[in-house]
Parts: structure tokens; sequence; C-alpha cells
């Protein structure tokens, strides 16, 4: 998806549900140069420029990782380690504005004092879900224009004056594109 008009850099939320498809417990060396094939994707926002806003299961933390990458440079990385199993369901939110914060299952798991994400123009940037590696069955996509701590969380996801970006994925869908999902609501501009 274009990121402009479904993403605000400066504040936002992004909440979805993810059944773990993989085992989180799987025995890995701490310097196993190849661990990195363990880390499982949920959400992005890349740049053209290489710059990247990412939500990814993290197989040292064993568990969530939030951070922002600029250039070289990484501002923001933030951590949370969950006792995690397979074929488990999980509300899991982000949100950022005057703080960066992670949120599972309803309860803030970790913050950082943080401004925004990427001071940059959403024009060239895209959302992904799911890019590389996966093993997340996702449900209910929500992405706002205000940092907000996730509320009605346990009821389907819908959209208010704040929502960007709404996506039910209760459509059937084939991978061949035959049939495709659409989102309850998108930016005009990525309907095209």
């Amino acid at each position: 998806y274009p990121a402009k008009g479904n993403f605000n850099p400066k504040q936002g939320t992004l909440e979805l549900w993810a059944r773990v498809e993989f085992d989180p417990n799987v025995p890995v060396k701490p310097d196993d140069p190849g661990r990195g094939q363990y880390n499982r994707s949920l959400f992005g926002v890349r740049f053209p420029d290489g710059d990247w806003i990412n939500l990814y299961w993290n197989i040292d933390v064993r568990g969530l990782r939030f951070f922002l990458k600029k250039g070289q440079e990484y501002p923001l990385m933030l951590d949370s380690a969950q006792s995690w199993k397979k074929g488990e369901l999980h509300h899991i939110a982000i949100s950022w504005g005057d703080t960066a914060r992670i949120f599972v299952d309803g309860k803030e798991v970790a913050s950082r004092a943080f401004n925004g994400t990427l001071d940059k123009d959403m024009g060239s940037a895209v959302i992904e879900f799911g890019e590389g590696p996966c093993e997340f069955a996702v449900d209910e996509i929500r992405i706002s224009d205000i940092a907000r701590a996730p509320r009605d969380f346990e009821r389907e996801l819908v959209a208010d004056e704040h929502t960007l970006l709404l996506y039910h994925l209760h459509e059937t869908f084939q991978h061949d594109g035959g049939k495709q999902t659409r989102a309850a609501k998108i930016a005009p501009a990525a309907r095209a």
C-alpha cells in the first residue's frame, strides 16, 4: 500500500491481530550467524533510500522489536520479550508521538520517549505487511493518525475519525490473484 495518506509519521497507532504460526522457542545459539532466519515480519514502512519503520518478532529478544532505520543509524529500537507459543492469538499494537510504545493484548509492554517516526515525505514510501518470512496469520489491521492505547480491541476493529487504514481480511483470498481482500478504509490515492 502507498504510505501517503495511510500513515502519519508524526503520530499514530498500528493495531492488528496475529496468530503465531511458528515455534517462537526454537533452540538457537546466541552467536549463530544464521539466527536471523528465525525473525518474523509483521509490519513496515519502507522508503526507496533504504530508510525503514518496522515491527517484527526478533529471535534474539524472543519477542517484538519496533525500530526506525535512518541511513546506517537506528535512532529507535524498542524491544519486548514475549512468552508466546505456536497457535496463540495476540492483539499487537504500536503507537508513536511523543513516546514510542508496544502493546500486547491491551497492556503496554514497552515504551521510550521519542518524537514521531521518521520525518520524511511519505510520497514514495510503501506499507508492508508480512514482507519476508512472516508466519503470522494476520487479521484486523487498523492504522490511525493519533497515538492511543488499544481500546475495544476484543471486538472487530471499526473506523473512526482518526482511522487512516482499516483492513478486516474477511474476504476469501487466492494467492494467484483470483480473489483479493479489500480494505474497508484506505486513502483515496491508494484505491487507484
